[in-house]
C-alpha cells in the first residue's frame, strides 16, 4: 500500500512556526496512521529553526 506522508505549516505567530506532520508506522498491512504538531522558533540571528515543543502524536482512524 502506497502512502505519501505529508507536512504543512499550520500557522506562524511572531517567530514561532507550527508544523503538522502526518505519517504511517508499520511495514505490514496493520499500519497505524498518526498526526503530530511540532512548534519551532526562528532564531533571527542565525536564521535556524529550533524545536520548542513536540506535541503528543494522535492516532488517526481514517487509514487513507
Amino acid at each position: 500500500m502506497t502512502y505519501t506522508d505529508s507536512s504543512k505549516v499550520d500557522s506562524v505567530v511572531n517567530d514561532k512556526f507550527y508544523v503538522t506532520y502526518e505519517y504511517r508506522i508499520g511495514d505490514d498491512q496493520s499500519f497505524k496512521f498518526y498526526s503530530q504538531t511540532i512548534e519551532y522558533m526562528l532564531d533571527t540571528v542565525t536564521a535556524k529553526l529550533n524545536t520548542i515543543k513536540v506535541n503528543e502524536r494522535i492516532e488517526r482512524n481514517d487509514n487513507r
